[in-house]
């Protein structure tokens, strides 16, 4: 491993500082049987995970949005103690025996409340077992949140390779002079991610040669991977299809947008088998997670219905949007991931998004923010005019706005949601 670990904007953390933090926590947690740890602090968040995992025990990952008594609500309702990312453990009740040691990981929760998705230690380490050599010791950009599913396989994969982490909140002319100054060789982002990334690029900054870039998070289109292929040339170029709650199920380096027929036929090296039900993506994966934290039945061995809509096309099969998140217009539904790619496809557009806005006349209506490329004129009317050939009418955007940029989740992904 490389004499430094992380890489962040205030301070960079040195291997051997790490490795301290680390010692310290295990003693810290040594005598209690399940941790809640909540913490912005990297050092922190990261030493309590691998303290948790060498001691076999559990421990619940917070997103550091929950407040401390949304935190201590969740302990109490769990036999759990509470870690802030402080020097001290705050046990609320007494802790009730835990035969498994599990890795508590809260969903994205993109419709509704989170869910917390409970997996061994074991699996949710698995997929970094396949790091190549040739990723050995490199730098890694974290682009999604540290405490979510992606975030937490970036950790262990650099982690386990001997490599080190670069971390900088959702600022990305900075995060470009970084890539540079930091020699990082290895990014795992969303599509929205790399755009913006790619977006923001000072024309007098040198685009470094990847080692390997990967996407994952949100559906990826051909567009995109020819996108990052032309600008960072990578020697590697996959794309990841995971879930929270499924694991990692589907790993695509052909630079291809969609994935083989063939992968509904066959467990992959990880275990996992697929299969389409009604248009829906189901996996059935021996790296998923246990159960939910709220229901007591394991659900190893079981089909997850994952909520993404599939298409088999020429030999291939794509992704067409989240069964929840399509917009219904007048009794007919749209993926708003269908009308971006549309959208995307005209020249002149460098990213877009589609969402549902209430009219309190007609009901529904599909709105969409376009960002436009430099010099370029916006006219709602002759964009509409070129989507008539690519969608059918009633997809078509009512509302057509020109935005300078999308804010993001901690993810990494779009926020759909009417302005």
């Amino acid at each position: 491993m490389s004499e430094n670990f992380l890489y962040l904007p205030e301070k960079t953390i040195s291997l051997k500082v790490f490795e301290e933090t680390l010692a310290a926590t295990k003693n810290l947690f040594k005598t209690h049987r399940t941790i809640l740890v909540k913490s912005k602090n990297l050092l922190n968040l990261y030493a309590s995970i691998l303290a948790a995992k060498d001691l076999g025990i559990s421990l619940y990952v917070c997103p550091s949005s929950l407040s401390d008594e949304q935190v201590k609500k969740l302990a109490i309702n769990w036999s759990g103690s509470v870690y802030f990312g402080e020097k001290s453990v705050e046990t609320l009740i007494e802790e009730k025996e835990n035969k498994i040691p599990y890795l508590g990981i809260f969903t994205s929760a993109t419709t509704g409340e989170p869910k917390i998705a409970l997996h061994r230690w074991e699996s949710i380490e698995s997929s970094s077992h396949f790091v190549p050599q040739e990723l050995h010791r490199q730098k890694w950009l974290l682009s999604y949140a540290p405490w979510g599913y992606a975030g937490l396989q970036v950790f262990f994969s650099a982690w386990n390779s001997h490599g080190s982490i670069y971390f900088r909140a959702v600022q990305f002319k900075d995060i470009c002079q970084d890539i540079v100054k930091y020699s990082v060789t290895v990014v795992s982002a969303t599509p929205t991610f790399w755009k913006m990334l790619i977006g923001a690029w000072p024309p007098d900054l040198k685009v470094p040669s990847l080692l390997q870039a990967t996407l994952g998070g949100e559906i990826v289109d051909q567009s995109i991977i020819d996108l990052i292929d032309a600008f960072f040339h990578p020697r590697h170029l996959t794309h990841i299809y995971a879930s929270t709650e499924a694991g990692t199920a589907i790993i695509v380096s052909d630079r291809l947008a969609g994935f083989p027929l063939s992968a509904l036929e066959k467990h992959s090296k990880n275990g996992v088998k697929l299969r389409i039900i009604e248009d829906e993506l189901q996996v059935l994966s021996s790296v998923g997670m246990e159960n939910y934290a709220e229901e007591a039945q394991p659900k190893i061995g079981e089909w997850i219905k994952t909520g993404d809509l599939v298409q088999k096309k020429e030999g291939r099969v794509y992704f067409l949007g989240r069964t929840d998140g399509r917009i219904n217009i007048a009794g007919r539904k749209v993926c708003p991931e269908e009308v971006e790619q549309a959208l995307n496809s005209l020249d002149y557009v460098e990213d877009c998004l589609v969402y549902e806005k209430k009219s309190p006349i007609v009901g529904n209506l599909i709105a969409a923010d376009v960002v436009i490329k430099d010099s370029e004129q916006f006219n709602p009317i002759e964009i509409k005019q070129k989507l008539k050939k690519l969608l059918e009418e009633y997809k078509i955007p009512h509302i057509i706005r020109r935005v300078d940029h999308f804010a993001i989740s901690s993810t990494g992904k779009k926020i759909r949601t009417s302005p």
